[in-house]
């Protein structure tokens, strides 16, 4: 993706985020009116019941006196401004306002001591719960924004991450595995030229399907194995009969997502560390089927098997991929490593890839 359909998607995003903004506004906007409306109606409902007037003028009376407020309250929400704030200040001192101007019109001085206390109970408890429906709808809402915001963040951090295990596992395989490779190709071409041909075409596919998704999070199934399978011939040219290797997939599989060179160490570490040491080499094979809803990798390998080969461990690539299944997938992926029988080692990842794509489609 270049920089100028980048940009002009960023801008549709922000223009789709600017349209969204306006839209919850005004379904705010309505709702609040709703509200209102509402409100204004169990207020009316309210002296209807205390036998104090005519539904239908108490309603005018009150809408009359919350449409100024209903505006003001607007104006402060578009202008960005904590509109539950106002409307807590503003409806009960509409509820106020109202039922003082009713008590004065319905019942001009004297007034009865008994009349003023029932209105200003009636009132100061329409006032009390009014603005108690609000202080808990800020608070729900202010809740959820909160927890948007930590999920946000958290989603931030795992991509960080991510990211930068990537460009470090990249850091740690390209360098190491192109030189090699060309030292091979170099030393092939004065005695074999048709296989430094071979291998350097092999060499020129994977460094182009790797460059295409350097900067990609995610990658698919068919394209990694693709990569996967340019390496094993690269490494069997060097090997010759010492490698061999199988690569299976279970038909409809190959357009599962997978994070970018999930498998590829896992293969390495089977050469490096299996086929390599043994004097007769082996086989390396990849099986990737369902269990579940899961994707199961199975990378075998008949060499050395576990604990005998000459360097220590089993190598840096199986820690990175352990951690980045970790950091992506949580409880939701593993690796399992044991030994594969009669000899050599079995590495088998267990990814929840199957069940995210059935979702999306």
């Amino acid at each position: 993706m270049n920089i100028m359909s980048l940009a002009m998607r960023f801008a549709t995003l922000g223009m789709d985020s600017q349209s969204n903004t306006r839209s919850q506004r005004a379904v705010t906007e309505v709702s609040e009116l709703g509200l209102n409306l509402l409100l204004c109606s169990g207020i009316a409902g309210a002296m209807v019941l205390l036998g104090r007037a005519d539904f239908w003028q108490n309603f005018i009376t009150i809408l009359w006196f919350s449409l100024p407020i209903h505006l003001l309250s607007a104006a402060l929400y578009i202008s960005r401004v904590e509109v539950t704030r106002a409307a807590e200040v503003g409806v009960p001192l509409l509820v106020g306002i109202t039922l003082g101007c009713w008590h004065i019109t319905q019942q001009p001085a004297p007034m009865e001591g008994a009349d003023t206390i029932a209105f200003m109970v009636v009132g100061s408890m329409l006032a009390t719960l009014i603005t108690l429906f609000f202080w808990a709808r800020k608070r729900v809402r202010i809740s959820k924004q909160e927890l948007h915001q930590q999920q946000l963040r958290r989603v931030e951090a795992e991509k960080d991450l991510a990211v930068s295990e990537l460009n470090t596992l990249q850091a740690q395989i390209e360098p190491h595995f192109l030189f090699n490779t060309l030292a091979n190709i170099q030393s092939l071409i004065s005695v074999d030229a048709d296989k430094a041909q071979v291998m350097l075409n092999h060499l020129t596919q994977m460094l182009r399907n790797s460059l295409q998704r350097s900067r990609e999070l995610q990658s698919n199934l068919g394209q990694e194995l693709a990569l996967i399978r340019h390496y094993l011939e690269i490494q069997k040219i060097r090997l010759g009969e010492r490698l061999e290797f199988d690569i299976q997939v279970v038909s409809g599989l190959e357009n599962v997502e997978l994070p970018p060179l999930l498998i590829q160490p896992i293969v390495e570490n089977a050469l490096q560390h299996g086929i390599e040491p043994a004097i007769e080499g082996g086989v390396v094979s990849v099986l990737v089927t369902r269990q579940d809803d899961k994707l199961a990798v199975t990378v075998v390998d008949t060499g050395v098997g576990l604990g005998n080969s000459p360097s220590k461990g089993t190598g840096l690539g199986l820690a990175n991929v352990r951690q980045r299944l970790q950091s992506l997938y949580g409880e939701e992926a593993r690796m399992v490593l044991a030994e594969n029988r009669p000899k050599g080692t079995r590495v088998t990842l267990l990814l929840p890839a199957l069940a995210a794509t059935n979702t999306q489609h």
